[in-house]
């Protein structure tokens, strides 16, 4: 399942129990971590990408429907979860771009003062890497604040 199961949930599902012991279990960092990255909707993109009927533009929006369809729908999956995917898919996107996202790359460099070449390589994996860290850090972090109260 790709829904996040947080400590805040185990203890609601506790409270709720009539023997206090409930089989679930919150997930840790690795996992968060790993239901937090949109696999599902990056390869969508790249099948769309790779047939090659829309434009890169159109299967971006196509992927980005089919995360919200895939992570609310189908997983029932919380806002924060859905917030911290679609930022991840924006990042993935500006990552698999290439050729189409030149133009960004070459505004956003000019901004940070930077070769575009060097920017696509260098900055923008960078923050792939701290947004798809973010979640489940926050995650954590709201966990321990939750339960050490």
């Amino acid at each position: 399942m790709r829904r996040v199961i947080t400590k805040r949930e185990v203890a609601k599902v506790r409270t709720r129990s009539l023997d206090g012991a409930g089989s679930v279990q919150a997930d840790g960092f690795a996992t968060r971590l790993v239901k937090y990255i949109p696999a599902e909707t990056i390869t969508a993109l790249g099948v769309l990408q790779a047939a090659d009927y829309t434009t890169y533009t159109w299967a971006v929006g196509i992927a980005a429907v089919l995360n919200f369809l895939y992570l609310a729908v189908l997983h029932r999956a919380g806002v924060w979860q859905i917030i911290v995917s679609y930022l991840a898919f924006g990042v993935w996107v500006l990552l698999l771009g290439g050729s189409e996202m030149s133009g960004f790359y070459t505004c956003m460099a000019d901004l940070v003062k930077m070769d575009p070449d060097t920017f696509q390589k260098a900055f923008i994996p960078g923050v792939a890497l701290f947004v798809t860290l973010l979640g489940p850090v926050i995650d954590e972090v709201g966990d321990r604040f939750v339960v050490n109260r």
